[in-house]
């Protein structure tokens, strides 16, 4: 940012060549070396990335082309007559994959084991499981015994009141033939 401001201080001194500009540019350089100081000092100190081992992306690659190479071998070996070119390619593309797998094999022996998981994450991970059960269990059985004990009416509602419940409305066709019809309007 100190850049960019340095960067259009100067455009202007060079248009407007005035002291106040000039007292700027100067502020305005010496904050952009700070910055830069400032910059390559925390470059020096954060930690550089952990670079990805070569062994995995050669891997990776030993693994594609073992694919590709019997992919290609099916490919030749469903050829139902093979005259002697094909045989020698078949020959060919044998031998390039079973070198294949060999640097595969060694490139896969060389790989450094990933660290094996402290015993204690199991061993957590299980008792979570087993105590989430235990609760689920215990909430199922405690809902079961309030159902077989409970001698309370299954609405609260009319637990609390004496009066019987009352019937619910009627339908919308029950509702007309129960209402009076108009009475006819009276002339004046």
């Amino acid at each position: 940012m100190a850049q960019v401001a340095l960067k259009k201080a100067e455009k202007q001194l060079a248009a407007h060549d005035t002291p106040e500009l000039q007292a700027q540019v100067t502020e305005l350089r010496a904050a952009a070396e700070a910055a830069q100081k400032a910059l390559a000092n925390a470059q020096a100190a954060a930690p550089a990335p952990a670079p990805k081992p070569a062994g995995d992306e050669a891997l990776k690659k030993a693994k594609i082309e073992a694919a590709m190479l019997k992919a290609q071998l099916r490919k030749l070996e469903k050829i139902e007559t093979p005259d002697d070119e094909q045989q020698a390619e078949i020959a060919r593309v044998r031998q390039q994959l079973e070198a294949a797998e060999k640097a595969l094999a060694e490139l896969d022996s060389q790989k450094p084991t990933a660290a094996a998981k402290p015993a204690g994450d199991e061993a957590l991970k299980k008792a979570k499981i087993d105590a989430a059960m235990l609760k689920a269990q215990l909430r199922k059985l405690e809902k079961s015994r309030t159902r077989t004990t409970s001698s309370r009416p299954k609405s609260p509602v009319y637990a609390s009141s004496s009066k019987p419940p009352r019937k619910p409305w009627p339908s919308c066709r029950a509702r007309r033939r129960h209402q009076p019809p108009n009475p006819p309007a009276t002339m004046r």
